[in-house]
């Protein structure tokens, strides 16, 4: 007999002894079993598992009957789960707040945005933005264009003074999707729109009104998003080989372009980059655990204000879209810490004539928003989308060193190899699942990002634009970096990370080490842009000829160096040409370099646990430019 067989045999032998069990029990004792039964929802859940357990080994071997059982258990089971805890998570997600921080917070946020989407709509003409339309086939610069990102202003125009304000976070989120840049800006902004939306107007106003006490969720969800991509931020640096040996710090403000450069002295003090490189493993990591207690979630509040700090001064580079705008709307994750809520009342008085000030008229309201069912709604869409950008990155968690993207773990076996196939299937279908109930990408309010892991330190590239006249005569209108890679004081577009996204896309260029036609169309889609938006501040009656774009790669030092970089004195080389008479386009690919991780003091690339993708590495035999 085969040991299938003889699994089968034992469930039908154990289910025939309940059956007669029950049979002979006394009448009052079925009574009161059934009366358990129907009444103990627990005990419910238990025999829907067992249920389960039951069919699949009495299916054994049968593949197509074992993923309908499994995908009914799956609906059978969540829908039960998610009755039985409603009173629960309601209890939860209702807390006490301290409204009168909430009109702080709404202006500070308002102006803010404003700033940046009023740079954003004066960039169009150019067809810089909105970033977002081509990637989702629409045409900028166009009506369109400027349409969407007047509606967006207008919108926060009606956020800062207080007026349909629940309308105005629900229009903010829509425009946003097409208006907010697909970075560190839309990662942030996306979450607050989004929570934004069904938070109590009477909350935004400044006034706290009892029957809108489950207004609370809201804010409470809005934190436990952030936490999440603090914390997943944090699991991802506590696995990386460069973090784990006190560099990741290091590497991440010796790009010259992220901190000030009066900052850059403290990188030639190599005890307090350690200290801090742990620290900030510590503070991400338990951002979330300590968020998702009400006794501790000060702390996991505190551990998001410390990112949104270092976002704002150490790592100001990355412009206002990163730590002024979360540091805007912290103010209202205090407001659900109960334990600060002395500490607030000190500046009570402040609050009551700032809130004097800033008193709007009556605006109106969409209650259906703030409902139980929509709040609890809100909950588990959330902890799904959780989940799923769990299962779906758990390949990386599987590994220590984790490989990214261009990377390989040459002693790592495929996840499928080293998770049973038995629950790598399942899991695979929940992760199917979950995915059809996520929104597109510019909508999403969940993130699990790796943010400055290895992948992201050593391929960074600094750029020039150059324009020749018929003379050769060289003119540079713009200066986006100086020649140690620090942001040029002439920049033009303050406190606008444009640079960033610019030079990350010739980063993927040199990270997939190759130009095919999905890559160049992201770099000409950025690039041409900013090439056009450069000419224009050149006198009109020149006549250019042509444009180059030169760079520099940021070959970070092999190992801790203090405040030493080494492309500082490299000259600039020529990456992309346009002929403006002939139209041609040259790209000259060798100028990206090639980065020696062999030769990186970390143990995981000395031992070459870690490689790049042999697919993706140069081949210096083939012609390095490309003529089109």
């Amino acid at each position: 007999m085969s040991s299938k067989a003889k699994v089968k045999n034992i469930c039908f032998i154990m289910v025939m002894v309940l059956v007669k069990v029950a049979s002979d029990m006394q009448p009052y004792k079925k009574n009161k079993m059934l009366s358990l039964l129907k009444n103990n929802q627990y005990i419910q859940s238990i025999l829907i598992g067992l249920s389960y357990v039951f069919f699949v080994v009495l299916f054994l071997g049968n593949e197509t009957i074992q993923v309908g059982l499994f995908i009914g258990f799956i609906i059978i089971f969540l829908s039960h789960f998610i009755l039985i805890s409603r009173k629960s998570i309601n209890k939860y997600l209702t807390i006490t707040v301290y409204a009168e921080v909430f009109p702080l917070a709404r202006v500070l946020y308002a102006i803010l945005c404003l700033y940046t989407g009023i740079q954003h709509i004066t960039l169009i003409s150019s067809g810089l933005e909105p970033v977002n339309f081509p990637r989702l086939g629409l045409e900028t610069p166009s009506i369109l264009a400027y349409l969407t990102s007047g509606i967006y202003i207008l919108a926060l125009i009606m956020l800062l003074i207080g007026r349909y304000i629940q309308l105005a976070w629900i229009v903010i989120f829509i425009t946003g999707i097409f208006v907010i840049p697909f970075s560190l800006e839309i990662f942030i902004k996306n979450i607050i729109n989004f929570y934004a939306i069904f938070i109590p107007v009477s909350l935004w106003k400044g006034e706290y009104d009892e029957k809108q006490k489950q207004g609370s969720a809201a804010v409470l969800l809005m934190g436990l998003s952030f936490a999440f991509l603090v914390t997943g931020a944090g699991v991802y640096k506590l696995l990386d080989p460069v973090w784990q040996q006190g560099l990741g710090l290091y590497y991440t403000m010796n790009i010259p372009f992220f901190p000030k450069e009066h900052l850059w002295f403290i990188l030639d003090y190599e005890w307090l980059m350690r200290f801090l490189n742990y620290l900030t493993i510590v503070v991400e990591t338990l951002a979330l655990p300590l968020f998702l207690f009400r006794k501790t979630r000060v702390l996991g509040v505190l551990m998001i204000v410390f990112l949104a700090f270092f976002l704002a001064y150490p790592m100001a580079g990355i412009g206002v879209v990163g730590g002024p705008i979360l540091i805007a709307i912290c103010p209202i994750f205090f407001a659900i810490c109960p334990v600060l809520h002395p500490y607030l009342n000190k500046s009570k008085r402040f609050l009551d004539k700032l809130n004097t000030l800033l008193d709007s008229p009556k605006s109106h309201s969409f209650d259906f928003l703030n409902k139980e069912y929509v709040y609890l709604f809100l909950f588990w869409w959330s902890v799904s989308g959780m989940f799923y950008y769990t299962l779906k990155n758990l390949p990386k968690f599987t590994t220590n060193p984790p490989a990214y993207r261009t990377f390989v773990n040459v002693n790592t076996e495929p996840l499928r190899e080293r998770i049973p196939t038995a629950i790598y299937w399942r899991l695979k279908i929940i992760e199917k699942g979950l995915k059809y109930t996520r929104p597109n990408i510019y909508a999403e309010f969940i993130w699990l990002l790796e943010l400055f892991d290895y992948n992201h330190l050593f391929g960074r590239i600094i750029f020039k634009i150059e324009y020749f006249d018929k003379n050769n005569k060289k003119y540079e209108p713009v200066t986006f970096f100086d020649d140690n890679g620090a942001v040029s004081s002439d920049y033009p577009l303050m406190a606008n990370e444009k640079y960033i996204l610019s030079a990350f896309r010739m980063m993927w260029i040199k990270q997939n080490c190759g130009l095919n036609s999905y890559f160049e169309e992201d770099f000409l889609r950025n690039f041409l842009p900013l090439i056009k938006y450069c000419n224009n501040e050149i006198e009109q009656d020149i006549d250019i000829t042509k444009a180059i774009i030169r760079i520099k790669p940021i070959h970070q030092p092999y190992k801790y160096q203090g405040n030493y970089k080494p492309w500082e004195n490299e000259e600039w080389k020529p990456f992309f040409e346009i002929d403006y008479r002939s139209k041609k386009r040259t790209y000259h690919i060798e100028s990206l370099g090639k980065y020696d991780f062999s030769k990186l003091e970390v143990d995981a690339f000395l031992e070459k646990e870690l490689l790049p993708c042999k697919g993706r590495e140069w081949d210096y035999s083939e012609p390095n430019t490309k003529i089109k």
